[in-house]
């Protein structure tokens, strides 16, 4: 324990700021670009096209396709189009009574008929990877992520007890004076979205409550596997479903039933469309209302599917504790944010990437000239934290960008194929590690910025080699996703760039500063 208590804070927030650093960026980065998992998933799935749907012509077309398919299903279950999945229809079939598992399907919303896009992880992978770590198991996997989460808790509060002029802090920047610039980076990164921070953090905690404390379920419902089902359908009971009746009985016209829908709620508030039991006497139509309040829970509405006549209209009730638990889960996940808050959850969790990045830095900077006056040289220990920082901070968005490239490279028919894409992230990843440690490492953090420039900048000439989506194409059609993508691309590969371009300019001053002492360039420190 030190002599007072912030410094006591000081030393904490030190260790548990690096203990599992690298994987904390890990968690930031792919759960931040899971705030883009959908437009992700469009862009590594080139086969799919690109013609925005309403909700009329969308139930049509799952309607007609379910029927022709699937008529004897237990249910049919519609996602309709909206908003940043709006050119595509989902449909899930239920082949069994009481059934969990369903096919699923897209529909092209042109010709209606079911789409087969490339196998690829897409950003669903990327999205998940944040919390389950993709390789291992999952109960090991909730466990370390949570583990995570509490050193990352414990750094942010400890940091802020250790900053007693932290808004002050957030304005200073000392240009040029090495561990000073870096932790004033530090600074400015952590407190410009600190409230994001704490909010991100505690949520996610919060996600897996009963994961981390199962006493609290086992206490009440016992711990077998049953106990979880029993629970799960206690806190979220809904109205049962109809029984079926034997009795055949043609469906009535959907768009009618979808009017009065569309009525009662409004333009494009439906969230998805159930039928259960199509084909029967008691088949009934259920929407859903897509929700857009952190506070209410969805409405629903029942309709006869024979009749097309109104059953009832009912709202999801919450108690107070499961309030608590989906608020906190959709403020985590960001389901409800519209285009603006959107970007501004990206940012902030790209603020918080970069906070981390920035501390391991730090980290090493300040021990540098100690390490450096050793005889023998850095130990092995301080060593491989700074290859693990710059094979993290570096390449493991360089890693991403492969994770990509072989979205657009493997071939189409390899087996297992989205499993290679992953596995082609996590070598280049691996190899971005070997790699810093091999080299030195001035030279490391100017290669690896400069492959990630390559990697990123050359994206969207892949991109049009490889798939009729290019810039050009993709602006004729007016696909902004497309656009978008390839801009940020480039945007991402000229900041690379630009940082690696910098840092070869400071190291070059170092080196002619340095020249007559006859330093070794690994002796070099890049200072801002």
């Amino acid at each position: 324990m030190k002599k007072t208590f912030r410094l006591s804070m000081g030393w904490l927030h030190t260790w548990t700021g690096l203990v599992l650093s690298w994987l904390l960026f890990f968690i930031f980065l792919t759960g931040t670009l899971g705030y883009l998992n959908i437009e992700i998933d469009r862009w590594m799935t080139p086969e799919m096209p690109f013609q925005p749907v309403t909700t009329e012509r969308g139930a049509d077309l799952a309607m007609e396709f379910a029927t022709r398919e699937m008529p004897d299903a237990n249910s049919w279950w519609f996602d309709f189009p909206s908003g940043r999945n709006g050119s595509s229809v989902s449909v899930y079939l239920s082949p069994q009574q009481e059934s969990h598992e369903s096919i699923e399907l897209i529909l092209n919303t042109t010709t209606g008929q079911k789409v087969e896009p490339r196998e690829t992880g897409g950003g669903q992978t990327l999205y998940k990877m944040h919390y389950n770590l993709h390789y291992i198991p999952l109960a090991i996997a909730y466990y370390i992520v949570g583990i995570c989460s509490m050193l990352m808790l414990v750094g942010i509060v400890s940091g802020i007890i250790i900053h007693k002029r932290i808004f002050r802090e957030f304005f200073t920047f000392r240009k040029d004076k090495g561990p000073l610039s870096w932790l004033d980076i530090h600074n400015l990164f952590s407190v410009s979205a600190l409230p994001f921070h704490l909010m991100i953090t505690y949520s996610g905690l919060i996600f897996f409550t009963f994961t981390y404390m199962p006493a609290a379920v086992g206490h009440h419902y016992g711990f077998s596997s049953e106990s979880i089902d029993t629970i799960f359908n206690e806190v979220h009971a809904h109205a049962p479903h109809p029984i079926r009746t034997g009795i055949a009985e043609p469906l009535a016209d959907i768009q009618p039933v979808l009017a009065d829908a569309l009525t009662r709620w409004g333009k494009n508030e439906i969230s998805y469309m159930e039928v259960h039991l199509p084909g029967d006497a008691n088949a009934e139509f259920h929407f859903t209302e897509r929700v857009s309040s952190l506070l209410d829970g969805p409405r629903h509405l029942a309709y006869s599917a024979v009749s097309g006549d109104f059953i009832e209209a009912s709202t999801e009730t919450r108690s107070t504790a499961m309030a608590f638990a989906e608020v906190m889960a959709d403020l985590h996940e960001g389901h409800f944010a519209g285009p603006g808050l959107r970007i501004l959850y990206l940012l902030s969790g790209f603020l918080g990437t970069a906070m981390i990045g920035a501390g391991l830095i730090l980290w090493t900077l300040k021990r540098r000239s100690k390490e450096l006056a050793k005889a023998s040289g850095p130990g092995f220990g301080y060593r491989l934290v700074e290859s693990l920082n710059v094979g993290t901070v570096v390449g493991f968005p360089c890693a991403i960008a492969v994770y990509f490239w072989a979205n657009r490279l493997l071939p189409l028919t390899i087996e297992e194929r989205a499993n290679w894409e992953v596995n082609a992230m996590f070598i280049a990843w691996g190899v971005s590690i070997l790699h810093a440690f091999i080299r030195i490492r001035a030279r490391s953090w100017l290669e690896q910025l400069w492959a990630g420039a390559l990697l990123f900048g050359l994206l969207p000439i892949l991109n049009a080699v490889t798939t009729d989506r290019g810039f050009i194409n993709s602006m004729l059609a007016r696909d902004w996703l497309y656009v978008g993508f390839d801009i940020t691309c480039v945007l991402v590969g000229i900041t690379f760039a630009l940082v690696a371009y910098y840092l070869n300019n400071r190291t070059i001053q170092t080196a002619d500063i340095s020249s007559s002492k006859h330093k070794p360039l690994d002796t070099l420190v890049v200072n801002l």
